[in-house]
């Protein structure tokens, strides 16, 4: 709505609990701005065959399309786009974020706006040392969002073990709510009274294979 000045939108999601929660919190964060979501459409998870899908949106003339689907299907659902030269802006959810995607797609992924957690490209001292050794280990393979992530939980937890001077499940517990943790890509976690972490995020634009960071977003005070 601000950034890239769309005012209609268009969504297509698989119909499980996470489409549809991506869905209903798109839809209503939309309509907050003053957008219109034109259609919203579900299709079941295993599906190939968008078409149909795509031709009922375009006809609403949306101004862009966030697509809430995971690697393949999501690189399927935008080579549609170009078959039946829908010209809607495409955009990512925080599904289609990985490197498959971005393969699969090919040209067709560039210039499409993801929400990712984490980039390869984020420049702290231990960011650079991890991708180092993951590119070392995954042939030469860069890490995305949840080879970090794992990276990050692993350290949380060790943290409070380390903290709580004890492998006691209790105990370990208590430390984990004490946390406050410095992520490889810099994001701060602490975790509040419903033991929920909101690390920071960041807005990725695919260009030339690649997702280059284009905005930080501070999620200190965020509601989860």
């Amino acid at each position: 709505m601000k950034k890239l000045n769309l005012k209609r939108i268009a969504l297509l999601a698989r119909n499980d609990d996470w489409g549809r929660g991506t869905v209903t919190a798109f839809q209503d964060r939309l309509k907050e701005l003053g957008a219109t979501v034109v259609s919203a459409e579900l299709y079941n998870p295993g599906e190939k065959d968008f078409y149909t899908y795509l031709t009922k949106i375009n006809a609403q003339k949306p101004d862009g399309i966030a697509v809430v689907e995971f690697s393949a299907p999501a690189a399927a659902i935008v080579k549609q786009m170009s078959e039946l030269s829908v010209s809607a802006r495409r955009l990512g959810s925080d599904g289609p974020i990985t490197d498959a995607f971005i393969k699969i797609a090919g040209p067709l992924a560039e210039g499409i706006p993801l929400v990712v957690r984490y980039s390869d490209t984020a420049d702290t001292p231990r960011n650079r040392k991890f991708v180092a050794a993951y590119r070392a280990l995954r042939d030469g393979d860069y890490p995305d969002q949840y080879a970090a992530g794992v990276y990050d939980s692993i350290n949380i937890q060790a943290d409070a073990i380390k903290r709580a001077n004890s492998v006691d499940p209790a105990k370990i517990r208590e430390a984990l709510r004490q946390t406050d943790y410095v992520g490889i890509a810099g994001s701060r976690f602490r975790f509040d009274e419903n033991q929920q972490a909101i690390p920071k995020i960041f807005v990725a634009v695919v260009k030339d294979g690649k997702r280059v960071i284009v905005e930080e977003i501070d999620t200190t005070g965020t509601q989860y």
